[in-house]
C-alpha cells in the first residue's frame, strides 16, 4: 500500500562556503528513505519519531510545529536531535548541517512480476532482483514465482515526488523561533538525559534514574521482556481458570462407562 513520506534534505557548512547547490537526503533510523534500503521496522515495534513523521506527511508543516522544532534543533546541532539520524558523519561531528528543507513523496514497494502486480498502474516490477522495463510483460508460473520471491532485490521501494513540504531553513531564523514560541515549543537544545532527573520531584526521581540506567546500558529490551512475560502469565491464568470453571472431572470404571462429575460445590 502506498504511503506518504517526508524526506529531509540538507546542505552542509562546507557546501554553503563553496556556494554549492547540492542537497543531500537525511536518513533516519526506521522510516523509509533510501529506496535501496530494506525496511527496518517490524510490527509491533513503532518508533515514535518515525511514526509521527508519517502522520505529519498527511498534513502540512504549519499543523505540525514539532517537526519544525526538530528541524530547528538539527540546525542547532543539538545532540539529542542529531542522534535520531542514521548519518554517521553528522552524528560523529565530521559534518554540520547549515540548511534543511523537506519534500513530500509517495512510497510504495517494488513487486515481483506476477499477474496481479502487472495489473496495478505505476507498479515497479522486479525480475531476478532487478528493476525491469515497464514495457516488458512476463508470464510467471508458480515455481518461477517462488524463485523470484527468494531473490534479494536491489531496490525495495519506488517513490514519486508530490510537492515541496517545507522551505529551506537556517539556524537562528527569527520567524521560525517566533512560530515555535507561539506554539509553546522551546527554541534551545533540551538538557541532556543525565541532567533531566534534576528537574523532577522526589516521587519521579527513582523512575527517571532507572530509565536512564536502562538507556545507557542498552537494556531497553528488558522492560519489554518483563511486560511480555507478565502478559503471558495473565493469559495463562485466565485460560486455566476458564478450564476449571467450564469443565468437570471425568469419572469412570474399567469398562469405559463413565460420566462427568461437576466439581462445583452444591449449595
Amino acid at each position: 500500500v502506498a504511503r506518504p513520506e517526508i524526506i529531509m534534505l540538507a546542505q552542509f557548512e562546507e557546501d554553503t562556503a563553496s556556494n554549492s547547490t547540492t542537497w543531500t537526503e537525511l536518513n533516519f533510523r526506521w522510516k523509509p528513505g533510501n529506496i535501496n534500503q530494506r525496511p527496518l521496522q517490524v510490527a509491533p515495534h513503532q518508533p515514535r519519531l518515525d511514526w509521527r513523521m508519517w502522520f505529519a506527511a498527511l498534513g502540512k508543516y504549519n499543523h505540525n510545529p514539532w517537526l519544525i522544532s526538530l528541524i530547528d534543533r538539527l540546525l542547532q546541532n543539538c545532540p539529542d536531535a542529531i542522534n535520531l539520524l542514521n548519518e554517521e558523519d553528522i552524528v560523529a561531528g565530521r559534518k554540520r548541517i547549515a540548511r534543511i528543507r523537506s519534500q513530500l513523496f509517495v512510497y510504495d514497494f517494488t513487486r515481483i512480476p506476477s499477474a496481479w502486480s502487472q495489473s496495478i498502474p505505476g507498479t515497479v516490477l522486479l525480475k531476478d532482483g532487478k528493476v525491469q522495463e515497464k514495457t516488458e510483460l512476463v508470464e510467471v508460473g508458480r515455481l518461477q514465482w517462488w524463485k523470484q520471491m527468494m531473490r534479494y532485490p536491489n531496490q525495495f521501494w519506488t517513490r514519486s515526488f508530490v510537492r515541496e513540504y517545507s522551505p529551506a531553513l537556517e539556524a537562528n531564523n527569527t520567524s521560525v523561533r517566533q512560530f515555535l514560541l507561539s506554539a509553546g515549543y522551546s527554541t534551545s537544545c533540551t538538557v541532556r538525559y543525565n541532567e533531566r532527573c534534576g528537574f523532577l520531584s522526589y516521587d519521579g526521581l527513582s523512575l527517571c534514574k532507572l530509565t536512564m540506567a536502562l538507556r545507557k546500558s542498552g537494556a531497553v529490551w528488558l522492560p519489554v521482556a518483563l511486560l511480555v512475560a507478565a502478559w503471558m502469565w495473565l493469559l495463562r491464568s485466565l485460560f486455566n481458570g476458564h478450564r476449571r470453571e467450564g469443565h468437570g472431572a471425568y469419572c469412570g470404571d474399567k469398562n469405559g462407562r463413565g460420566f462427568i462429575r461437576n466439581e462445583k460445590k452444591q449449595q
